[in-house]
């Protein structure tokens, strides 16, 4: 990994946990999750995380997750944070990227 990533869960919308600042966040929503990424807990540039999928099933999110993790390991710079790394590679990129069929092995 580039650096150190973080992965928060909420399992309601209230988000108790504070899954927003974590650099991906999945949160639960009655049957269905949404997943949030760049989150940024601390500094200066703090942000919450933004909305990058909505309504994934249970059975969408591991390989979701998987390939988000998998495509910053492939293209994050060396000690490159996962909210900077949303930024440069924007969200509709890593969507793209997400929904193209990338072989991942477990």
């Amino acid at each position: 990994m580039p650096s150190p990533l973080k992965i928060g869960y909420a399992g309601c919308a209230l988000g108790t946990s504070e899954p927003l600042l974590k650099d991906i966040a999945v949160v639960k929503m009655k049957d269905v999750f949404d997943i949030y990424i760049g989150g940024e807990p601390k500094g200066i540039k703090a942000n919450i995380a933004q909305l990058f999928m909505k309504g994934v099933t249970e059975e969408q999110l591991l390989p979701i997750i998987l390939r988000l993790i998998f495509i910053f390991q492939e293209n994050g710079k060396k000690k490159e944070t996962y909210s900077r790394f949303v930024k440069r590679m924007t969200p509709e990129k890593l969507h793209e990227l997400v929904n193209s069929s990338i072989e991942i092995t477990a």
